[in-house]
């Protein structure tokens, strides 16, 4: 086609074709699309790809390169579907904005598809029926939790600035209208950074851009943005086009949870004085996969800092300077490659040690997929918003334990547990101490989240306890004693309870006596146990196929 046009004779060459096969001319999205509407064919180190990010403006076309890539998927077209996927995931920031722009849009799925093959749209199921069977599945970014335990072979999303803003634990519109954040938070009169400002865009009043707020200069804004020429980029827009500068929540609230610079610092100190202790001085046991180690820091982790490639040529120097590396170093090597990308310094402090200490021992992504299934969190390793909410409501205590167990199960799965085994088990159970003793002790009883009294707290005043004539347990035990015992003892001590005063009856009425007494004892001997202040806990190990 593209030499036909070249030599002026497309309108020729195309009336001279059949109905079906101009039919399947205008079909051919590989001939149409625009190379940046096709998806890549591996990443950059040669591997399948898994998510595929387009980024763009309005009328970029990024709907249609979204509703043809899944009408590929569903109906088998090479190279983008080699077969036919059967269940199909459709993600939007609302199930209205799915059907609105994904399925029904000019460039929606119901568009791009020819009549013979386009699916039906079925309303009360939320969902697309292809004839050959294949199935795509609305769901909304207000429900995430819709999206756990479901199967799919591929999957459609859309949205970028609500997105960002989730992902930082931020109620975003949920709208794929930029205008839609003319309402959104709070306005503000003098800009900040990190603000989201709210553009114009032509001289349509429905149509808009949105975008973080940097800075500015006399006549324009710095501005962040992920739809800017089709990238992210930053840019200068004129202050004409501004509408308005919003902000999440009360202008000048702070948040109550977040620990100020110095408290964080604090925990960080605390966590890292455990960690050298736990991981000693220079090592180079030839079973330990690390090689040489200092401090916790191996020879690669050193070399990668200093941004050097480890070799045969340089790694006697290595080791000589890993052996002399000074406490700002370390220090600084720690809070970067761990603290900060474990995200522990978002944790309470007990848990920010434990998620520390596990990023050392077991790396950064293990780390936070312990943590998500310690906290019962959708195990990806990456902390968001649905991890944070799990660790909020999770009961500290509790996740600790649960935490100390996952580890203890990994190291038992490692095939040099035999070497190391033991030092690493020690190394849990005293950062669970550790993380423990930071925990601050209640008191008193304390309501749960139901409302009840927590009958495994423990008061924190002896003087609190009470005397041991008040337990149901102890005389249970003595009157069952009184029952059984003491009438067995009798030819000793020369007392006989049924002697020749007591006849035949009377001995059957002493049996009788006997045997609910020794029943009664043992019931307020269980009743006691059960009404007891601390419990007998069961073990909180958790495994998971």
């Amino acid at each position: 086609m593209s030499a036909s046009a070249a030599a002026g004779r497309l309108s020729e060459d195309l009336a001279s074709l059949d109905p079906d096969t101009l039919h399947f001319i205008l079909s051919d999205w590989q001939l149409w699309a625009r190379d940046d509407q096709l998806p890549p064919h591996s990443t950059a180190t040669g591997d399948d790809w898994r998510v595929w990010l387009i980024l763009g403006g309005r009328g970029a076309g990024k709907t249609r390169a979204g509703a043809e890539w899944v009408r590929a998927k569903a109906l088998g077209i090479p190279p983008l579907g080699d077969e036919a996927a059967t269940r199909i995931a459709l993600v939007g920031e609302t199930l209205a904005d799915v059907r609105r722009v994904m399925i029904e849009g000019v460039s929606g799925l119901l568009a791009v598809h020819r009549e013979d093959e386009r699916p039906e749209l079925e309303v009360s199921k939320s969902q697309l029926v292809w004839p050959n069977g294949a199935i795509a599945q609305m769901f909304s970014a207000e429900d995430p939790d819709s999206l756990r335990g479901p199967q799919f072979d591929a999957a459609w999303c859309d949205a970028f600035l609500g997105a960002c803003l989730e992902r930082a634990g931020i109620a975003s519109t949920r709208s794929l209208l930029a205008r839609s954040y003319l309402t959104w938070g709070v306005s503000l009169d003098t800009p900040r950074i990190g603000a989201v400002a709210v553009l114009s865009r032509g001289s349509n009043p429905e149509q808009g851009h949105v975008a973080f707020w940097l800075g500015e200069t006399d006549d324009e804004m710095v501005l962040l943005g992920g739809n800017q020429k089709n990238a992210v980029s930053v840019a200068l827009f004129p202050k004409s086009r501004v509408l308005a500068l919003r902000w999440p929540g009360a202008a000048d609230a702070e948040p109550e949870d977040v620990k100020t610079v110095a408290e964080s610092d604090a925990i960080f100190e605390r966590a890292l004085a455990h960690v050298l202790e736990m991981e000693g001085g220079f090592t180079d046991d030839p079973h330990d996969p690390g090689g040489p180690t200092n401090r916790g820091i191996t020879l690669g982790v050193f070399a990668a800092w200093r941004k050097v490639t480890l070799s045969a040529a340089n790694r006697a120097s290595l080791v000589r300077d890993l052996k002399a590396i000074d406490p700002a170093t370390v220090r600084e090597i720690y809070r970067r490659r761990y603290w900060d990308p474990a995200h522990c310094a978002d944790l309470p402090a007990p848990l920010a040690l434990m998620q520390f200490d596990a990023a050392v021992n077991h790396g950064v992504g293990t780390a936070i997929r312990f943590l998500q299934e310690a906290v019962d969190a959708g195990v990806d390793g990456e902390v968001g918003p649905e991890t944070r909410t799990a660790v909020a409501r999770a009961p500290l205590d509790a996740t600790l334990e649960v935490y100390a167990a996952i580890r203890i199960r990994r190291y038992r799965a490692l095939p040099h547990f035999w070497r190391f085994g033991r030092g690493w088990l020690r190394r849990v159970d005293a950062t669970l101490q550790a993380a423990r003793a930071m925990t601050a002790k209640q008191a008193h009883p304390t309501p749960n989240s139901e409302g009840d009294i927590d009958m495994t707290a423990t008061s924190a005043d002896p003087a609190a306890g009470k005397w041991w004539g008040h337990s149901i347990t102890i005389w249970g035990t003595i009157v069952t004693i009184l029952s059984t015992v003491v009438p067995a003892l009798a030819p000793v001590t020369g007392v006989d309870v049924s002697g020749d005063l007591v006849q035949d009856a009377g001995r059957q009425v002493v049996d009788a006596v006997q045997a609910v007494g020794a029943l009664f004892g043992t019931l307020l001997t269980i009743y006691g146990r059960m009404r007891a202040t601390v419990p007998i806990q069961r073990s909180l190990l958790k495994s998971k196929g």
